[in-house]
């Protein structure tokens, strides 16, 4: 006898033209597992049923019965969880089934006659094991933060960054569904719902801005989200939003205006001050800036000589001007005044006054013939104490005996003086005055230095 074979997707029959066949293929099941119970027997669509095609020519006396069974299937541990009834068909449930350890079954069932000559037809049986909701739904990450302009519109997606170029995704997954199906479950915001809302499907949700937001009044928001299946809920997630400062407010300075003082030894590229107004798109209003140069102790008193050589005689008496010392300190106000002082060399016989530098014999003292004396002056100027300056000269004193024939001398080495143009003919300028220690009468000549006898020296 001629065997047919038809296939398809689900299921190979077997067709014997003179005896039966399969009604419906291919043959399917689909049923959601309660792991709690056993529902019984499983519900086959198309039901399993084979049909003898010999019906029509024997009486139901004669017909002999038709036994099923399960011939082979995959996994191989299928027998510990499905048993086929021979004479019904009905499939019934064993024990519970972990979707986590099988997900479908594949069975091959037999029909045949109970009559000792088979002629058996065979079906693929597919079976399908869903996963019952025993898991909640989870987010990939616990925390997210979004960036937002506070000039977006409405309806504008949160980014993932402060470049605003890539949307902030939101992936919040089910176990009891495939990872590459949309899981539905619903997404909520424990606050600011009125402020943003998650878009309501999709394997990858997104916030999106329901009402404006001003960097201003807030600039980050953050809340906690929470995804359910409707029967579970994930733990929470935090969310954290930046609201980005857009340029939609005018510049200010905080003063109307400024003042402050500039050192004269300011270097070039120093910060005089540091004013920040402008945000390169919009001006604000202008301020005064008042700015006073303060001379700054930039400068070192300096003697004329490096040292000074004179003869003092015996007969001095205390207070007479030895010798007049003049430092020269550009700076002006308080860093321009000098201060001098003998720092060695006077032992005990020399004074020098601190601010007119004239150096005297001290009181008491007598001077011995042949003596010789080496002063180390110093002039200070009266700068901060951290940057006061100063410089030194030496004064040598040779002591000799009385000269009835001494010469007149002048208090002052050098004496230094400005003229106006604007001068009167005749008019003093200086009054310099020689002594002589023998009182005898003293001229005065200008030796050199006006060539063309612009200036005249009295006598008197």
């Amino acid at each position: 006898m001629l065997m047919q074979l038809l296939t398809c997707d689900h299921c190979v029959v077997a067709l014997f033209p003179d005896k039966f066949m399969w009604r419906g293929s291919p043959l399917a099941i689909c049923f959601l597992l309660n792991l709690q119970s056993r529902v019984n027997p499983v519900n086959v669509t198309p039901p399993i049923q084979a049909v003898d095609q010999d019906r029509n020519i024997q009486p139901p006396s004669d017909r002999p019965g038709i036994l099923h069974s399960i011939l082979i299937g995959k996994p191989a541990s299928y027998a510990e969880y499905f048993s086929l009834n021979r004479t019904t068909a009905e499939l019934q449930l064993l024990k519970p089934i972990s979707r986590e350890q099988y997900q479908h079954f594949d069975l091959v069932i037999k029909a045949e006659q109970d009559n000792g000559h088979p002629l058996p037809a065979f079906a693929n049986l597919h079976i399908e094991v869903l996963d019952e909701n025993n898991q909640a739904p989870y987010f990939q990450v616990a925390t997210y933060h979004g960036f937002i302009s506070e000039s977006a519109p409405l309806g504008t997606t949160i980014s993932s960054n402060a470049n605003l170029s890539t949307p902030l995704a939101i992936i919040a997954l089910d176990n009891d569904i495939e990872e590459t199906k949309d899981p539905m479950v619903r997404i909520s915001l424990d606050n600011y719902n009125s402020i943003f809302a998650v878009t309501p499907s999709g394997i990858a949700r997104y916030l999106t801005l329901l009402r404006p937001v001003d960097h201003e009044e807030q600039p980050s928001y953050a809340f906690t989200m929470t995804a359910s299946d409707g029967v579970q809920e994930s733990s929470p997630v935090t969310v954290n939003i930046t609201v980005i400062d857009a340029n939609d407010n005018t510049p200010t300075f905080p003063n109307v205006s400024y003042s402050l003082n500039v050192y004269t030894d300011m270097q070039p590229g120093d910060t005089i001050l540091q004013m920040t107004a402008s945000d390169g798109v919009q001006e604000s209003s202008p301020v005064t800036v008042n700015i006073t140069v303060i001379d700054a102790n930039d400068n070192t008193p300096t003697f004329p000589n490096v040292s000074y050589s004179l003869n003092v005689y015996t007969d001095m008496q205390p207070g007479d001007t030895i010798l007049q010392l003049t430092a020269v300190d550009a700076d002006e106000g308080p860093n321009g005044l000098v201060s001098y002082k003998i720092l060695a060399g006077d032992q005990g016989h020399f004074t020098i006054n601190d601010y007119t530098g004239i150096i005297t014999v001290l009181p008491g003292v007598n001077l011995t013939v042949g003596r010789s004396y080496a002063l180390t002056v110093r002039a200070t100027d009266n700068g901060p104490a951290s940057q006061r300056r100063s410089s030194i000269t030496t004064v040598y004193i040779e002591i000799l005996p009385p000269n009835n024939q001494s010469p007149p001398r002048f208090p002052k080495l050098i004496y230094s003086l400005e003229v106006s143009e604007a001068m009167r003919t005749g008019g003093t300028l200086l009054n310099m005055q020689a002594t002589d220690r023998e009182r005898d009468p003293i001229t005065y000549t200008i030796l050199r230095g006006d060539p063309n006898n612009v200036f005249e020296v009295s006598q008197k």
